[in-house]
C-alpha cells in the first residue's frame, strides 16, 4: 500500500518516498490528498505539512478540475493567514501557485502581503538580528516586527511579482495589465520602498518595449500565427533574483 503525503513527511526517507509516490499516484489518490488538504485537521496541525503537501501536489495535479480545486484550496488558506507572522508562509504558497502557472489573482495576494508588512509597526529593539529564508514560515510575533523580517518579506514579494509577470511578459496585453499594478503601487505609495520602486520601473520599461514591438501589427487583423511569432521574439523581464 502506497504512503500518503503525511506519512512521507513523517518518514525517514523523504526524498526516496516522494519519487515512489509520484510514480505510483492515481487520480483517485490525488482527490483524496486534496480533500485532506482542505480538512481542518491539516490547517490546525502543521503549516510546514501544508506547504509540503502543496509543493508535492503541484507537480502532479494535471486534470483541469483538480487543478482548479487545488488552486482554490491554496488561495483559501492564504487568505486565512493574514497576520504579519504568516507573511513568509503566504509567499511560499503564492510561489506554489506560480509554479502551477497561475497568474490571475496573484498580484492581489502579493499586495495584501505587502500591505500587511508595511502597515506593521517595526521594532528595532530586538536583541539579536537574524537573516531569513523561505523555510521560516513560522516565526514569533516579536521576530515578525523586526526590520530584517520586513525587508526579507518585501524582497520575496517583489520576486513573486516578477515571476508572475514573467508568465505574461511575452504577450501583447502586457502593458495594459502592468499599468494596473503600476498605478496600484503609486496610489498606495509602495514605491517608497526602493525594491518595489525598481520593480515598478521594470514593468514600465518592459511595457514600452512591448508597445514598440506591437506597432508592426497596428491596423491589421492579428492571426494566431502572429501572436505565436510575437511571443517567440519577446524577451522576458529581468530575473527575479
Amino acid at each position: 500500500m502506497s504512503l500518503t503525503i503525511k506519512q512521507i513527511y513523517e518518514s525517514n526517507n523523504i526524498e526516496e518516498n516522494i519519487v515512489k509516490y509520484k510514480k505510483d499516484i492515481s487520480i483517485s489518490k490525488l482527490k483524496e490528498e486534496i480533500m485532506y488538504l482542505q480538512s481542518e485537521e491539516i490547517k490546525r496541525e502543521n503549516l510546514f505539512l501544508f506547504v509540503f503537501y502543496c509543493e508535492i501536489l503541484c507537480d502532479l495535479v494535471k486534470n483541469k478540475n483538480l487543478i482548479r480545486e487545488f488552486v482554490d484550496t491554496i488561495i483559501t488558506m492564504i487568505e486565512c493567514k493574514t497576520k504579519i507572522k504568516n507573511c513568509i508562509f503566504r509567499i511560499r504558497l503564492i510561489n506554489v501557485l506560480l509554479k502551477c502557472g497561475v497568474f490571475s489573482g496573484i498580484c492581489d495576494l502579493v499586495f495584501k502581503t505587502i500591505k500587511t508588512i508595511t502597515n506593521c509597526k517595526i521594532s528595532n529593539n530586538l536583541d539579536k538580528k537574524r537573516t531569513f529564508t523561505l523555510d521560516d514560515i513560522k516565526v514569533g510575533n516579536d521576530t515578525a516586527q523586526s526590520p530584517e523580517y520586513k525587508d526579507y518579506v518585501i524582497r520575496e514579494c517583489v520576486n513573486s511579482l516578477t515571476k508572475a509577470f514573467n508568465l505574461i511578459s511575452n504577450t501583447m496585453g502586457f502593458p495594459e495589465i502592468s499599468k494596473i499594478v503600476i498605478e496600484n503601487i503609486k496610489n498606495n505609495k509602495y514605491d517608497e520602498d526602493i525594491l518595489i520602486k525598481e520593480f515598478s520601473q521594470k514593468l514600465e520599461s518592459h511595457s514600452q518595449y512591448i508597445k514598440k514591438l506591437r506597432k508592426e501589427y497596428e491596423g491589421k487583423a492579428v492571426s494566431i500565427k502572429d501572436l505565436e511569432d510575437f511571443e517567440k521574439k519577446c524577451k522576458t523581464l529581468l530575473p527575479s533574483k
